[in-house]
């Protein structure tokens, strides 16, 4: 007896046998989950709706309120949703003051800072400027603002881990916005199986006013003229109607689905968000940067005068080609020598989780070499600069070249200090660096105007 009783713990193990259904989260939650995933029943739809306004009917103005309205009410319910772990997460305020921030870019943009000159120059030259930032801006950094924010509150900083974080990162990307599409259904089901005696009245009470409010909205545009105008501006076409509808179904679905999903990961213990990866030889990637090295001292020793910079212009080139050149040699090398620090930092290590030495000896040459390429791209830079001024073109340039040496410097940081938190440290640099960028880059291009 006291044998069996001593084995008891282990039947409340979060695993399950093979061919077991997992019981659905909605039923084994507590109760005020449960009302919170009934009271989303009612958010969901206008996220949906906000999202189909943006995407068919942009408001009057060169930025979208509905848009803006979109990512404030989704981040307002997904952070009330799990106060009890947003509010003690400093990187949970942090990346909502930068979403917030990069909402108020978007007016920022058109209102304060357009130039007002009637310049066709100037304002082609603003206008690209404003384009990208937006584009950028609505299209990715403020919708992976709102993930970072739910990966936060799903324990995704819980551990100092560039795969851990990855992976609680790209499960917000995509798979959570599906993960949990028919649990709405299960929710207005149970609800409608134990208010069955409802269901009359609330359809009785639908029929009864649907007359009563197509009366009402006839009379009330017959009085007003801009009523009037936007019932007549409404899309005739069936076809439009049906694709707005579904814009607002899918839409309300995905955002039930992320909220419940981060719900559903809040809930978990910290011992079933462990994530377990195998370390690799260190053998095959240590080939490979010995490879990329001898390739980068072959490059240099033949075009040393090219890749500094120090003799001034070379002679067969122009400023443009020459800036041009070495920023799209950056881009390539950049991207690769940054991939292949980040996967032999990742799983390049020994038992203790430092990693292995032979390849932190090669990492270090890599990081040498690829400083010296960036130095070289930015001197190139800087010369063209001096030469013909800034444009827009040349300040997101210059950003971009700034955030690959901070991206190498972390990088740097981690090989020699595996205690830093490079992942916490990197986001947050970035971030704050980007937003920078959102705000001083139409500065300088107004101040180019003045």
């Amino acid at each position: 007896m006291e044998q069996r009783a001593n084995q008891e713990p282990h039947v409340h193990s979060p695993a399950y046998s093979i061919g077991e259904i997992k019981p659905e989260f909605e039923k084994t939650c507590n109760d005020e989950t449960k009302k919170k995933l009934r009271l989303l029943l009612v958010f969901a739809p206008i996220l949906g709706l906000l999202a189909e306004l943006a995407v068919f009917r942009p408001y009057p103005k060169d930025y979208n309120l509905f848009y803006m309205g979109f990512f404030v009410i989704f981040a307002v319910v997904l952070i009330s949703y799990n106060w009890g772990s947003f509010r003690r997460s400093k990187e949970g305020w942090f990346a909502a003051a930068m979403m917030i921030l990069l909402l108020a870019n978007i007016p920022y943009m058109n209102e304060v800072m357009m130039p007002k000159r009637n310049d066709i120059i100037i304002m082609s030259d603003y206008q690209n400027l404003h384009s990208v930032l937006s584009t950028t801006n609505m299209l990715l950094a403020i919708p992976l603002c709102l993930v970072l924010i739910s990966t936060l509150i799903g324990n995704g900083l819980q551990k100092d881990s560039v795969r851990y974080f990855l992976n609680s990162f790209g499960m917000n990307l995509i798979p959570n916005w599906f993960k949990n599409l028919p649990m709405p259904f299960r929710v207005l089901g149970n609800n409608v199986e134990r208010d069955r005696k409802n269901i009359g009245k609330v359809m009785l009470g639908i029929v009864l006013g649907i007359p009563v409010f197509i009366v009402l909205m006839l009379l009330l545009a017959s009085a007003d003229d801009g009523l009037s105008n936007f019932l007549h501006n409404l899309p005739s076409l069936p076809s439009e109607w049906l694709l707005r509808v579904c814009t607002i179904a899918f839409m309300a679905l995905t955002s039930y689905s992320m909220i419940a999903s981060c719900l559903e990961a809040g809930s978990k213990s910290k011992r079933e968000l462990v994530l377990t990866v195998g370390h690799w030889s260190s053998t095959t990637p240590g080939i490979i940067i010995a490879m990329m090295l001898i390739a980068y001292v072959i490059f240099a020793a033949f075009q040393f005068d090219y890749l500094s910079g120090f003799k001034g212009l070379p002679s067969e080139f122009t400023y443009s080609e020459y800036a041009v050149k070495g920023f799209n040699e950056l881009n390539v090398v950049s991207f690769i020598n940054i991939a292949m620090i980040v996967v032999s930092m990742m799983f390049c290590k020994d038992d203790s989780g430092r990693v292995r030495k032979p390849i932190r000896v090669l990492l270090i040459v890599l990081l040498v070499c690829s400083f010296l390429i960036a130095a070289s791209a930015l001197l190139r830079l800087l010369m063209y600069i001096g030469a013909y001024g800034l444009t827009s073109k040349r300040i997101l340039a210059f950003w971009f070249e700034i955030a690959i040496f901070i991206v190498f410097s972390l990088a740097a940081i981690k090989l020699a200090d595996r205690k830093f938190r490079v992942v916490y440290w990197g986001v947050g640099v970035l971030m704050i660096w980007y937003v920078l960028l959102n705000y001083i880059a139409p500065i300088l291009a107004s101040s180019m105007i003045a």
